[in-house]
Formats: C-alpha cells, structure tokens, sequence
C-alpha cells in the first residue's frame, strides 16, 4: 500500500482510532536557547547568572528552561543592547 498514509490505513482497516496525546513539550537548554536566539552561550549563561532565572528542571547535568524564560531572556538581551547604543543626537 504504498502513498497511504497512516490515518488512510487505519480507516481501511475499520480500527477506531484512540485519542492521542500530543508529543511532550521540549525544555530548551542553555544551548538551544543560545541557537533559537542566535546569541553565543556566554550571553545567554550572563543573563540567566544576573537576572536569578531558576531551571524548571535538570535532565541529567544538563538545565533546562520553560518557554517564559526563554522570551524572558531574550528580550534582556535586547534591552542589554538597546543599553548599550550610543545616543546620536
């Protein structure tokens, strides 16, 4: 049955389909963050050393973060930069 896709085969076969949950949400890492931002991982590490934000949680070594800290961090790393421009004037 090649090109049927999997909901297509299970309304062939007559088999009701079950509720599925949807996928786990991921918890970004320091890294992800740094990559989703495009910002070097010392900048992300400053901010979350300076501003007190806690981890959610710890998958093994490693600290992982909720989504809030993650917009949260990025938008002190754009006020950090907005700090940091000269005044033209």
């Amino acid at each position: 049955m090649f090109g049927v896709r999997i909901t297509d085969q299970v309304a062939l076969t007559g088999i009701p389909r079950r509720n599925v949950s949807p996928p786990p949400t991921t918890l970004p890492s320091v890294g992800e963050i740094a990559r989703r931002l495009d910002e070097p991982v010392h900048r992300i590490e400053y901010v979350i050393r300076s501003r007190d934000i806690r981890p959610k949680s710890w998958a093994g070594s490693c600290r992982v973060f909720r989504e809030d800290d993650v917009t949260y961090i990025a938008s002190e790393l754009r006020r950090i930069d907005e700090d940091r421009e000269p005044v033209h004037g």
